[in-house]
This record gives structure tokens, sequence and C-alpha cells, in this order.
């Protein structure tokens, strides 16, 4: 799954206006999409305000910034535990 997110920042280091998908991977299933949606908008949240220098938020202030999530990752296939199958003796 990848997901493109864009956004701006104010001088004070918080979101100018709401950040906005821009590409999301076309083979996703609705409900991916969703919890990616969410987990990138959660991300941006736990970052905001950024703690920027005068210079700093002056100089990134209403320029669109871009940031690519590329979740690559092979997921391991469960491995099923037969708990009751073992024999304990008493």
């Amino acid at each position: 799954m990848e997901i493109t997110v864009q956004f701006t920042f104010k001088r004070d280091g918080n979101l100018l206006g709401r950040p906005r998908i821009t590409y999301e991977t076309r083979e996703a299933t609705d409900d991916e999409r969703i919890i990616y949606r969410t987990a990138v908008m959660e991300a941006l949240q736990r970052c905001v305000p950024m703690p920027f220098t005068p210079g700093m938020g002056g100089a990134i202030a209403g320029r669109p910034l871009t940031i690519r999530f590329d979740d690559r990752r092979i997921h391991p296939k469960p491995k099923e535990k037969r708990v009751w199958l073992t024999t304990t003796t008493l």
C-alpha cells in the first residue's frame, strides 16, 4: 500500500487547512484505504504543532509539503498454536 498526503504548515507549526490525500494504491480495498487514511491523519495530528524556529517557520509557512507513505512489508502468516492438543501429566 502506498499513500501520498499533501499539507501545509503555518508559521507557528500548526497545519494550514486540511491535509489532502493525493495518491493511493489502486489495488487496495476500500477497507485498507480507510485504515491507511486514518493512520496517516493520526500521524500528522501527533506531530503538530511542529516546533519551528522563527526562521524555519517563516521559510516553510504556506509551502505545500508532500509525503509518501510506502508500506511494502510482507506480513507473516499467523502460526496456529495447538495448545488444546498438548498433553500434560497431572
